[in-house]
């Protein structure tokens, strides 16, 4: 394409510039969208974490400069990580003020159904995320996601214990918090190229991997559902 391709004064082609970040970028890395320029090990556990950021970024509103990775929470045995801790807006990035947790995982197998799990069933998986709310007075959301599952959780703190309940979302950045029924919770979003593809994919899941329907009937159950 014209576009692609620059001509030097003598009409000879010459190559497009290297930018700086291609320079820097070697085989298997990635740029981090968090940082905008560190680059990252192109793993399929850093695939999630980047496309988890990038959705929080667009459909909640939460800036990436409230976001950290890999952000550590306590010491020796307790020592546990955080892969996007997220901080009260323009605050350091201090355990006193992180008010968000994602715990990411690489996704399933592509190409297989994958049934969805309820809360109980993502019970073992969702153990560090609960560790880690508990711990932390300040984090009042977290979330475990590969890529396909998404468990929300919100902190509850009673006179005498903690409670991590189950919620249908996240609140956008900024929002009061108000009382809610975790099962009807719902709000727009700004939607997300890649997350639409997951929730379409989830939707389809559940028709075929958890209502047991065949993969034609469940393909047309979940056009019937969009249209």
């Amino acid at each position: 394409m014209l576009d692609d391709v620059m001509v030097s004064p003598d009409n000879d082609p010459v190559a497009p510039e290297e930018t700086e970040s291609e320079a820097i970028l070697g085989d298997g890395k990635i740029i981090d969208c968090i940082t905008g320029e560190r680059p990252v090990k192109d793993t399929p556990k850093e695939q999630v974490r980047q496309f988890i950021a990038k959705a929080l970024e667009k459909e909640y509103g939460i800036s990436f400069e409230d976001m950290e990775s890999d952000f550590p929470i306590g010491e020796g045995k307790r020592h546990k990580t955080v892969d996007i801790a997220i901080f009260h807006p323009q605050h350091e990035h201090k355990i006193i003020y992180m008010s968000r947790a994602v715990i990411c995982r690489p996704t399933p197998q592509v190409g297989r159904t994958i049934k969805l799990r309820d809360y109980n069933e993502a019970e073992k998986d969702l153990k560090v995320l609960k560790e880690i709310m508990e711990e932390v007075e300040t984090c009042q959301y977290g979330l475990w996601t590969n890529g396909l599952d998404l468990f929300y959780l919100k902190r509850e703190q009673t006179r005498f214990d903690i409670r991590l309940e189950p919620i249908a979302d996240w609140p956008m950045a900024g929002e009061s918090e108000k009382p809610h029924d975790p099962t009807t919770r719902t709000q727009m979003h700004l939607a997300d190229e890649d997350m639409l593809r997951v929730v379409f994919r989830r939707c389809h899941n559940f028709i075929h991997g958890n209502e047991g329907m065949a993969k034609d009937r469940a393909f047309w159950q979940f056009l019937y559902l969009i249209f």
